[in-house]
């Protein structure tokens, strides 16, 4: 996702990342009009949600979590990303606001660990 999401837009949103999070999957999806790159990742069961973030926001919150699982939770419009005692509320977008992203003929899924799925992260600019 490095780089798709980009600030230096007209159109706000496409500094967002898509979160959508399926009854035992994550998806993650950045869309700059002219690329887009989508990552799912297996999670433990729960509830549906879908919202919007800043890439760069939520870039920066990650990096600064100390090494150790990291829970995602919704209250109300806020995105809370959190880690051992360290936690972060992010304002979040609305979902609608996302540009529909083109359909691929394949889908495949991906299992990855922590660390490394942490190291992606921080590279969303």
């Amino acid at each position: 996702m490095a780089r798709v999401a980009t600030k230096q837009s007209t159109m706000a949103i496409l500094g967002h990342v898509l979160i959508e999070a399926g009854k035992d999957s994550l998806k993650l999806s950045a869309f700059n009009l002219v690329m887009n790159a989508e990552l799912i990742v297996p999670a433990g069961e729960q509830a549906e949600a879908t919202i919007t973030d800043s890439a760069d926001r939520l870039r920066e919150r990650v990096a600064a979590l100390p090494e150790s699982e990291v829970s995602l939770e919704i209250e109300d419009t806020r995105l809370v990303v959190s880690a051992q005692r360290v936690a972060y509320r992010l304002n979040t977008g609305h979902p609608d606001d996302f540009p529909c992203l083109p359909k691929c003929g394949k889908v495949s899924s991906l299992q990855i660990p922590q660390g490394q799925f942490k190291r992606m992260i921080e590279q969303v600019q």
